[in-house]
């Protein structure tokens, strides 16, 4: 399962994201919310992605690292 974003690099608004301290990671279920056009789209574009293993041809070509629940880092 999915845990947190530990880095995104070249997509949309996370031009180069890392978490803030204090960062919560994400659950079984997890409510992402804000206002329009801070990258809730495009964020949940990238888990499809993950989710799907497939491409997504509006998601530009973008580097990611992610922690998953068995400790390993996905990049």
């Amino acid at each position: 399962m999915l845990k947190s974003f530990l880095r995104i690099k070249g997509l949309g608004m996370f031009a180069d994201y890392t978490p803030p301290a204090g960062a919560v990671e994400f659950g079984v279920k997890s409510l992402i919310y804000g206002w329009n056009c801070p990258g809730k789209t495009m964020l949940l574009r990238l888990v499809s992605m993950l989710e799907t293993k497939t491409f997504n041809p509006d998601i530009p070509l973008c580097l990611f690292t992610i922690a998953t629940d068995a400790g390993r880092c996905l990049v």
